[in-house]
């Protein structure tokens, strides 16, 4: 199993202790912000790494295979942002400087990126997965991949904290509800995939 961010638990009457770590990361020093960051960066880069080069699931196993897949593809997609704010953020070089280490190039980011793609692609043909609508298709990867950005901002300290795992409650489904049978959120087309990929990569270029 992918080692994802756990969806924070929501706010309850008596619960002080969640609020407070829902908040609290915003107060965390630069430095500490950044040092978060890199050990965020290294997790994901090995999980990506490991993942693009592995077999493709069973057949039974895709749907969990897929959600996982683009779970780990969106939140690497969200390093690009943490980059940003790290740089920004005011902390020393010695601190930033082993986060750029680990993300590497902008180049190599996104060929991690397009790389997990290609996997989901590959395997959907392999195991003949049936195509969607493809504008549904490109809505879901475009606000999994915002879903994914907003959790990982809030988890390093950059933004708040997502309650119960969705963004203003309202959970697509995916890691924090299952998503009911014949819902738009399935696997999507891969070959529709294939040609939005390229599309949205090249919008995140600096």
């Amino acid at each position: 199993m992918l080692d994802l961010p756990r969806p924070a638990l929501a706010e309850t009457e008596g619960a002080p202790d969640t609020r407070r770590d829902l908040e609290d990361r915003q107060g965390w020093s630069a430095d500490k912000k950044a040092l978060e960051a890199t050990k965020r960066a290294t997790d994901l880069k090995a999980q990506a790494n490991r993942r693009k080069s592995r077999s493709c699931p069973a057949a039974a196993d895709w749907d969990n295979w897929f959600q996982e897949t683009l779970d780990l593809e969106a939140s690497w997609v969200a390093m690009k942002e943490v980059r940003d704010k790290v740089r920004k953020s005011g902390a020393g070089s010695d601190t930033v400087k082993p986060f750029r280490d680990v993300f590497g190039s902008v180049k190599e980011w996104e060929a991690l990126v397009n790389a997990l793609r290609q996997n989901m692609i590959d395997c959907a043909k392999q195991l003949n997965v049936k195509r969607g609508d493809s504008s549904d298709e490109f809505r879901m990867v475009a606000e999994r991949e915002q879903q994914r950005r907003a959790i990982e901002l809030g988890d390093l300290g950059f933004g708040p904290r997502i309650h119960g795992g969705c963004l203003s409650g309202d959970c697509p489904p995916g890691r924090a509800t299952p998503h009911p049978a014949g819902s738009m959120w399935r696997a999507p087309s891969m070959a529709r995939l294939a040609t939005i990929a390229p599309g949205l990569s090249a919008g995140r270029r600096s």
